[in-house]
């Protein structure tokens, strides 16, 4: 076989690799999560609340997932990081609009918790920019957890389950994951993706000494 025949062999092979990286299934996920976000927004502008409702829980529930199905699968790449990273930001800002939107009173008679969450959270994100010129893409255990309970949450709510106990409960978990981000991001001497949690950080700290 001569030089040019094994060119042409091995260029289709390292093609067909590359889309095969690109083409799977938490990839595929994270980019229906992104192509939603518009048709959510316009849920949200023009006052369909069930739609709105519905869209988002799918968002949150396949967020959940997403990251599992990778591991598992072995289909983790820098594509599905970034946009799975892409694709939570866009789920929770609309989800907040929303929850402005439809449910203005609730948020308002609960301003302050409300606000201490997402102060929580805007501030491990703009940590990471500042570390890492990044979003947060660790993909911690208590985030996905959290997608799950969010979810629960909201399922619940839109039934009309408004308990203040499962609100603060939700938003104790969410500020809680959001200090553990910001922990595994002070802690991380480079920027990393699909980091489990700040115990692993830590024992990967103690075993490089």
């Amino acid at each position: 076989m001569t030089v040019a025949d094994n060119c042409r062999t091995v260029i289709p092979l390292r093609q067909k690799q590359g889309r095969s990286r690109i083409a799977t299934l938490p990839n595929a996920i994270s980019a229906y999560r992104l192509a939603v976000a518009p048709l959510i927004l316009c849920m949200i502008i023009s006052g369909h609340r069930t739609a709105f409702t519905a869209l988002v829980i799918i968002s949150l529930v396949t967020d959940a997932f997403d990251g599992y199905i990778a591991r598992h699968w072995h289909q983790e790449t820098d594509l599905g990081t970034k946009l799975d990273s892409f694709a939570d930001l866009a789920t929770y800002a609309l989800l907040m609009c929303g929850m402005l939107m439809f449910e203005w009173p609730y948020v308002y008679s609960h301003k302050i918790a409300f606000g201490v969450m997402i102060g929580f959270y805007l501030a491990s994100q703009l940590l990471s920019l500042a570390r890492f010129h990044r979003l947060v893409t660790l993909h911690l255990y208590s985030s996905k957890i959290m997608g799950v309970v969010l979810s629960a949450f909201f399922i619940l709510f839109f039934l009309g389950a408004r308990s203040p106990v499962l609100l603060y409960g939700v938003l104790t978990l969410s500020i809680l994951s959001n200090i553990e981000e910001i922990l595994v991001l002070s802690l991380l001497r480079n920027r990393s993706s699909n980091v489990r949690g700040i115990y692993w950080v830590l024992r990967d700290r103690l075993q490089q000494k």
